[in-house]
C-alpha cells in the first residue's frame, strides 16, 4: 500500500469514528478486495441497464422474472429504456432483454431524496418466452432460500459495483465470500429505524471483501438466493454492515406475483 493511500485510509477511519457515514441507497456499492467471477459461477446474475449504462444488479428467479431492489426502478424510470443484460461476465457483452412490467412491493415508500425505505424489493417481467435457458452454464434460474440463515454463516455476493475508494468499476463481474450474517439483535441495534423482519445485516472485513455488490445484486447461501442488496455506507467500513432484503421473508409475496 502506498503512503498516500495509507494516509487517506487513516484519515478516513478517524473521521468516520467521530462522524458516522451516512448510509446510501444508491445504484453503486462496492466489492473491495473481491475477485473476478468465473464463467458459469453466477449464471443467474443480471445487469439492469438504463440507456445502456449499468445501474443495478438482480437475479433470475423464473424464466420471465428478475428479482431486484425497489429503489433501482422506482424513481422516474421509463420502462422503454430499461434493458436486462444476462449470460456474460461483462455486462456490455451479455444478451439484452426488454422489460415488460415492473412490480414494486406495496409497502415500499418512494422518497424523492433517495432516502432508504423498508420493503426494498421489486420484480421485473421479461416478455414473451423470457430468458434463453438452453445453456444453463450462461443463463439459469436460482432457487429462492426459504429458511432462516444462522448468524455467523458465510455468504457470497456478486456485482459490478465499485472496486475501490476512487470509484473504479470492473469490466468483469466481481464476487466475494468474505461476508457473514449478523444477529438480529446486532442488526436492530445498528439500524433501529430501518430494521424489520425482512432485513438481514451482512458483516464484512476491513477494506477487504466488504459485503456490498450492486444494489439489487444477490447474496447467496447454499447456492440459493438469500438476499438482495439494499443499502450500505459509501466507504464499505466494517462498523457499518450492509443491509440486504431477506428473500425468505418475501417468498410468499414473490410467488403471488409471478404465478
Amino acid at each position: 500500500m502506498s503512503l498516500p493511500t495509507f494516509l487517506f485510509l487513516f484519515i478516513l477511519i478517524l473521521t468516520c469514528s467521530a462522524n458516522p457515514i451516512k448510509l446510501i441507497s444508491s445504484n453503486k456499492y462496492c466489492i473491495i478486495g473481491g475477485q473476478n467471477a468465473k464463467e458459469g459461477q453466477f449464471p443467474h446474475q443480471i445487469s439492469i441497464m438504463y440507456f445502456f449504462w449499468h445501474v443495478c444488479g438482480g437475479a433470475i428467479i423464473h424464466k420471465n422474472w428478475v428479482l431486484t431492489a425497489a429503489h433501482c426502478v422506482s424513481l422516474n424510470i421509463n420502462i422503454a429504456y430499461i434493458k436486462i443484460s444476462a449470460g456474460h461476465l461483462e455486462y456490455l457483452k451479455g444478451t439484452k432483454y426488454d422489460v415488460e412490467k415492473i412490480i414494486i412491493h406495496e409497502k415500499y415508500e418512494i422518497y424523492s431524496d433517495k432516502r432508504i425505505s423498508k420493503y426494498d424489493i421489486a420484480l421485473l417481467k421479461i416478455p414473451g418466452n423470457g430468458f434463453n435457458l438452453d445453456d444453463p452454464h450462461k443463463i439459469s434460474i436460482i432457487e429462492l432460500l426459504t429458511e432462516e440463515i444462522p448468524s455467523g454463516k458465510l455468504l457470497s455476493i456478486s456485482g459490478w459495483g465499485y472496486i475501490s475508494l476512487t470509484d473504479d468499476t470492473p469490466n468483469t463481474l466481481q464476487f466475494t465470500n468474505k461476508t457473514w450474517v449478523e444477529t438480529s439483535k446486532e442488526c436492530k441495534e445498528r439500524y433501529p429505524d430501518l430494521y424489520y423482519d425482512g432485513l438481514i445485516c451482512l458483516g464484512h472485513l476491513f477494506f477487504n471483501g466488504a459485503s456490498q455488490g450492486d444494489s439489487g445484486g444477490p447474496a447467496h447461501y447454499l447456492n440459493k438466493l438469500a438476499g438482495i442488496a439494499s443499502f450500505g455506507d459509501r466507504y464499505c467500513l466494517p462498523q457499518n454492515p450492509t443491509g440486504y432484503t431477506k428473500v425468505s421473508y418475501f417468498v410468499s409475496w414473490i410467488k403471488s406475483k409471478i404465478n
